[in-house]
């Protein structure tokens, strides 16, 4: 898990189920945030999600991996250019 390295950067975790979010609760530095489904665009959620915490930020890092929607996605680590227009 990434929070195990203390990083000096918020760890935002949308997660559909409550008892895992309930438990990312107690990892250090990690922000559960209760997602009733996984979003289209994974970019604008991130920008969005610091849009409306007034948070500066440019870049994200996405890790992700099989979900109900998409239940043969590999797992990965991407980076998302949040200032970057779409």
């Amino acid at each position: 898990m990434i929070s195990r390295f203390k990083p000096a950067v918020w760890v935002v975790a949308p997660c559909a189920d409550a008892v895992a979010c309930q438990g990312l609760a107690f990892s250090y530095g990690v922000h559960p945030i209760d997602c009733a489904e996984e979003p289209d665009s994974w970019h604008d959620f991130a920008a969005g999600w610091l849009r409306e915490h007034h948070l500066p930020g440019h870049i994200a890092m996405l890790v992700a991996g099989p979900s109900t929607r998409n239940p043969d996605a590999s797992h990965r680590i991407e980076f998302l250019r949040i200032d970057q227009a779409r």
